[in-house]
């Protein structure tokens, strides 16, 4: 057993994860940690510099996969390799600054759930434009409205989550995509009563290599909300 489970999923992130690896380690030192990659079969050699990255750190778990299925699905796999007390998950490509993993951690002394919220005061987005903005808005917006929440920061991919609650809300989830396992999680974790405590984060676009959001993405999300909900209330 170890204290803390981070989870990042991959694809052709070769260039950042030795930097993620190594700032997670600075940040966690003296701490007991394990990092779970779940790697979607990516073509620049990602799997290949985890293993590399590995030998130096004894602590990495490298899960590879056959195609991209899915955010939700890729963090569900992880989980079942997993054995920290806490559960985290963040991207891959250094946009969650890996040093405000230790406030989220912390938050869950009194909470089952901490969110890295970039719309509260403290957080904050660095290399959008308008448009990214904007659209990111009006999705948090619409978010609050299908689901009936208060969370600032839906679209958060930054969380932690004692070990007990993320395995509760796992075991009913019914989704495992990229835009619809997050919204499922938070609306799950809102219906069944558990403490939710949103954490000021800065977000910062990535430098290096290509932003995978898609107008098709965007559409996705949507219909994800309304899905969430229907079979909530079929489900009854």
């Amino acid at each position: 057993m170890v204290e803390i489970s981070i989870m990042t999923p991959t694809y052709n992130e070769a260039e950042n994860v030795p930097k993620l690896m190594d700032l997670l380690h600075k940040v966690l030192k003296g701490k007991s940690f394990e990092i779970i990659v779940i790697d979607d079969n990516s073509s620049d050699g990602t799997a290949e510099v985890v293993r590399k990255l590995s030998d130096r750190y004894e602590n990495i778990k490298l899960l590879r996969r056959r195609a991209k299925i899915g955010i939700g699905s890729a963090y569900k796999e992880g989980f079942k390799a997993s054995s920290g007390d806490i559960i985290a998950y963040m991207d891959a490509d250094l946009s969650h600054d890996p040093r405000d993993l230790p406030k989220l951690i912390h938050a869950l002394e009194n909470a089952d759930m901490a969110v890295g919220s970039r719309f509260m005061k403290g957080g904050g987005i660095i290399g959008w434009g308008l448009y990214r903005h904007l659209i990111n808005l009006g999705a948090n917006l619409l978010a609050r409205l299908v689901l009936r929440h208060n969370v600032k920061d839906t679209t958060s991919g930054y969380k932690a989550y004692k070990r007990r609650a993320f395995e509760k809300l796992v075991s009913m989830s019914n989704f495992g995509g990229f835009s619809d396992f997050d919204e499922e999680m938070l609306y799950l974790a809102k219906r069944h009563g558990l403490e939710i405590k949103e954490i000021p984060i800065v977000f910062v676009n990535r430098e290096k290599g290509d932003s995978k959001l898609r107008l098709g993405d965007i559409l996705a999300f949507t219909k994800a909300l309304f899905n969430i909900k229907f079979r909530s209330i079929v489900c009854r």
